[in-house]
């Protein structure tokens, strides 16, 4: 019998089921891994379709889920369930969220942090390509997690904007995380895998098609607290995710722009049926719930006053990236019994937070 996680990675892996229907079927069952257990036959006496008992038992979920963790290990993926710890929180808010998220670098813990989800068109404006890559900078730099989807245009300028504030950025894809699309963002990937997290529903050599990018969308939406569109046709699939994001209780903003140009047409749609403005990036940090910029350098400054010597050398190696005490040791000459007591005066005066895997990053 397949353990919980290996079930979860078979049925998630299984293609031409809905996300909804595995949830369906999982709940029916007990669980992924009962549903492993009971076979075609079950399936339909429990009232699902031959077609989808035939898609779950096309092969044996033992050889298919080894099959997945074969390719796991081939293409140097990670997987987390929806059981994991480091499951993000919003997205399992959502009813038809995936059972498992396949990964490519560190997904960074979401859980005391403001997210926001920008989207656009790929064939943007320079206008709406400099807005998006200096509102994804700043905000990024202020803590703020940046997601998007890695196509051309609004969503490579985002996750760029975000990379260069040295900041945690997050691709949502519509293929396996091992398939790069489009192609040309190599480069791009590749940066969010090293300093962010590539991620998807879809298992490894899954390629891209019309119908995964609609699906993907609502994890874009469902990943964050505030949806930003950035451009936007009247008929753009951009507007797509709107519809997720609606459903799914996210706040919605939108850039305006020309009336006369057409990639403006959907986000000016969007604020005359009530989305939020964005004329600056303070308009979305108050969304957000964030205080002024001059406030938070108010704080920095106040916190580096206070700190001593040894506190201050362990707080500049501290960024918005997740670092270890061992990481700091190695940078610093100073003694891990040094570094680990500077990181606890340093969390006490509110400088620093520890999240998962024994990991430190900034508050201020």
């Amino acid at each position: 019998m397949l353990s919980d996680e290996n079930a979860l990675l078979w049925l998630a892996s299984v293609l031409n089921i809905t996300p909804k229907r595995k949830h369906e079927l999982a709940e029916k069952f007990g669980s992924a891994a009962a549903l492993a257990s009971a076979g075609r036959d079950k399936v339909v006496k429990a009232g699902f379709t031959e077609d989808i008992a035939d898609a779950l038992f096309a092969s044996e979920p033992e050889k298919y889920a080894a099959d997945i963790l074969g390719r796991l290990y081939k293409t140097q993926t990670d997987f987390i369930s929806c059981n994991n710890k480091e499951y993000p929180s919003r997205l399992k808010q959502i009813y038809d969220y995936p059972l498992v998220l396949f990964k490519k670098g560190t997904l960074p813990d979401m859980s005391d942090k403001k997210v926001l989800s920008m989207v656009g068109s790929r064939r943007c404006t320079s206008y709406g390509a400099t807005v998006t890559y200096d509102t994804a900078k700043e905000l990024a730099g202020r803590g703020v997690v940046i997601v998007s989807g890695m196509a051309d245009g609004i969503d490579s300028m985002s996750h760029r904007g975000a990379l260069d504030a040295d900041g945690d950025t997050v691709a949502v894809l519509g293929c396996g995380v091992d398939i790069c699309y489009p192609a040309g963002n190599r480069e791009l990937m590749d940066r969010i895998c090293e300093k962010g997290c590539v991620i998807s529903e879809l298992p490894p050599s899954v390629h891209p098609s019309k119908y995964t990018f609609p699906a993907r969308n609502r994890i874009i939406s469902g990943l964050c607290d505030v949806l930003a569109v950035m451009e936007a046709d009247e008929k753009s699939g951009t507007l797509i995710t709107v519809d997720h994001a609606i459903d799914q209780g996210r706040d919605v903003m939108a850039l305006p722009g020309n009336v006369t140009s057409r990639f403006s047409r959907g986000t000016n749609r969007l604020i005359k049926e009530g989305a939020g403005i964005i004329t600056s990036a303070e308009d979305i940090c108050a969304c957000l719930g964030i205080e002024e910029n001059n406030k938070n350098k108010k704080n920095y400054e106040k916190i580096n006053i206070s700190l001593a010597p040894e506190e201050k050398l362990v707080y500049d190696c501290i960024h918005s990236e997740p670092v270890t005490s061992d990481e700091i040791t190695a940078v610093l000459d100073m003694s891990v019994r040094d570094v680990q007591y500077a990181l606890t005066m340093l969390e006490l005066k509110g400088a620093v937070s520890a999240v998962s895997g024994h990991r430190y990053i900034r508050r201020l």
